[in-house]
């Protein structure tokens, strides 16, 4: 009997565990603006890892979310890597002079020039990302703050839940 009642205990311990553990590694939020549409629809729920930077730095076509004078900012998309020019040219993104494939699944999304950073070509400085949203009309992104802080990068959206309201 003290053994069976030592192994649900010992059980219970591991499960509270290893449950803190994926509470401290995931985050679920709320998108609260269009900058990600039609890819993340406003309202939908976001699964973000935390953890996922910890050892590796974020790739190109990689969404994000971070924070910008302590305020977590609504998720984009890494589209230039430390040390690459970026420039939005015709709805579409030039890395270091050459046009970048965009992935299938956003292949028909348009980046406007919008924003003090927009038109001209960006050098990012090291540990810095350029990032934007799909919505590009909609989004505040690098091309009004300037290219952003790897340290700045809360972590990487893992899985999105739809919102229920259309």
């Amino acid at each position: 009997m003290r053994l069976k009642l030592a192994r649900i205990v010992a059980f219970s311990f591991l499960g509270m565990f290893l449950f803190a553990g994926w509470m401290w590694n995931y985050r679920i939020c709320k998108v609260p603006a269009f900058s990600m549409e039609p890819t993340i629809k406003r309202g939908s729920k976001i699964k973000v890892s935390t953890s996922a930077y910890k050892s590796s730095i974020p790739e190109r076509w990689d969404v994000v979310i971070f924070k910008r004078k302590n305020r977590t900012m609504g998720p984009t998309r890494v589209v230039a890597l430390p040390g690459e020019v970026a420039h939005i040219k015709d709805g579409e993104i030039y890395i270091n002079g050459k046009l970048e494939k965009k992935p299938i699944s956003i292949k028909a999304i348009r980046y406007t020039t919008e924003g003090e950073y927009g038109a001209e070509k960006t050098i990012i400085p090291k540990d810095y990302l350029f990032l934007l949203g799909d919505n590009s009309q909609n989004s505040k992104d690098s091309r009004y703050y300037r290219p952003i802080s790897l340290k700045s990068i809360v972590g990487k959206v893992i899985r999105i839940y739809p919102s229920k309201t259309k």
